[in-house]
């Protein structure tokens, strides 16, 4: 399985994406839109300028964060594609909630 992640720096979803990604032991290439030829790249490929962008193998996914706690409607699928879409679900069957990892993560809590 090939996984690529867009991003940018300065976008909060971005940070979800990526550090969820590697919470979850995914192997995937991340790609800097603040560089010009990932930029280039990436508009070539999705005819649009956003962030994050999840390519597995042939499929493209716009967008992966949460709103209020809750993620958008394209996560489950994604994790689905990824193959860990059970391991991460609580025991209730929701998603879990990654904002405690990514503050963790980025030592943002006292």
């Amino acid at each position: 399985m090939n996984v690529t992640l867009y991003y940018d720096e300065g976008c909060f979803d971005c940070v979800i994406a990526k550090t969820y990604l590697e919470a979850m032991n995914i192997d995937f290439e991340a790609k800097n839109l603040n560089e010009d030829k990932n930029k280039l790249e990436l508009i070539e490929k999705v005819h649009k300028y956003i962030a994050p962008v999840i390519i597995i193998d042939d499929k493209t996914y716009l967008g992966f964060g949460s709103i209020d706690g809750k993620f958008i409607a394209n996560a489950p699928e994604i994790l689905e594609k990824l193959g860990i879409l059970d391991a991460a679900k609580d025991e209730e069957g929701n998603i879990i909630n990654v904002a405690p990892k990514i503050i963790k993560t980025l030592d943002i809590a006292e």
